[in-house]
């Protein structure tokens, strides 16, 4: 299944990400043909429960929801806009996969605040805390799963604050920032016993010196050829059963020149 689903709201008051989600369909539709989640067009966002949107928020997952009910999917490609999209898709296939399901959370941000510890109030920095089980009850309520904490593999995670520090200290969650641990990913997974994998796209991943159109750029990130080595790596030993693309803050068609690799390599799979 291919789901567009350019929710803008989590990541504050600007549509940035919305635009770039369109951008990302236009450039892969054909021959991909996506089916939409309705999202609101620019609005003001008003502060709920320690939530920047949370009702409207609310709302869009609970469409994603009935969506992924409706298509009953073995597999997920998503083009997204704000990271909180992944709490539908992420919840899904781990339901249906009965927690067999590595999820690669390839992120500059761990987005594993609750409302309460969010220094900004916005879902997009919470959706992976969410998934773990933890957060707003209403979000949580309609998810279709929880993760544990052995689930997850953060690479290129750079910028953390105290709470999730403390999180992942306390759950001993995988953090992988160095050549050589990227190169172990595989085998760190398949160590941890799971066949399928999800694989969480945040263009932020990316260094902001060659690729800048993202909502929070964070020095000392990955190259374009280290991104591809671990996604075909990933390839190979797996069954990767999600993928998704977020979090691009462009409208312009050539700010997609640098991540062009990455479009086609997923463009032409017949996996999803």
């Amino acid at each position: 299944m291919d789901l567009f689903f350019p929710q803008w709201q989590g990541s504050g008051a600007t549509d940035e990400v919305y635009h770039g989600a369109r951008l990302l369909r236009d450039h892969l539709s054909p021959p991909i043909s996506f089916v939409d989640v309705p999202v609101q067009p620019l609005h003001p966002l008003t502060l709920e429960q320690n939530i920047w949107g949370r009702a409207v928020l609310i709302e869009q997952l609970s469409a994603a929801r009935a969506i992924l009910q409706q298509h009953d999917p073995s597999h997920i490609f998503s083009v997204g806009g704000d990271c909180a999209g992944e709490i539908a898709s992420v919840s899904f296939l781990n339901a249906k996969y009965q927690g067999d399901l590595a999820v690669v959370w390839m992120d500059a941000h761990a987005d594993m605040n609750t409302p309460a510890s969010s220094p900004s109030k916005t879902l997009h920095g919470m959706p992976l805390r969410t998934l773990l089980g933890e957060g707003d009850a209403s979000l949580l309520e309609r998810a279709f799963s929880t993760l544990s904490p052995r689930q997850v593999f953060l690479v290129g995670t750079r910028e953390f604050d105290p709470d999730e520090e403390h999180y992942i200290q306390q759950h001993q969650v995988s953090v992988l920032n160095d050549p050589q641990a990227f190169q172990g990913l595989a085998d760190q997974i398949t160590s941890a016993g799971f066949r399928q994998v999800y694989i969480h796209l945040d263009f932020d991943v990316l260094d902001p010196g060659i690729f800048p159109y993202t909502t929070a750029p964070s020095a000392n990130g990955l190259s374009i050829n280290r991104l591809m080595a671990i996604l075909e790596a990933l390839h190979r030993a797996f069954e990767v059963v999600g993928f998704s693309l977020l979090e691009l803050a462009a409208a312009e068609p050539s700010s997609l020149t640098v991540i062009q690799p990455i479009l086609d390599f997923y463009a032409h799979r017949d996996v999803y």
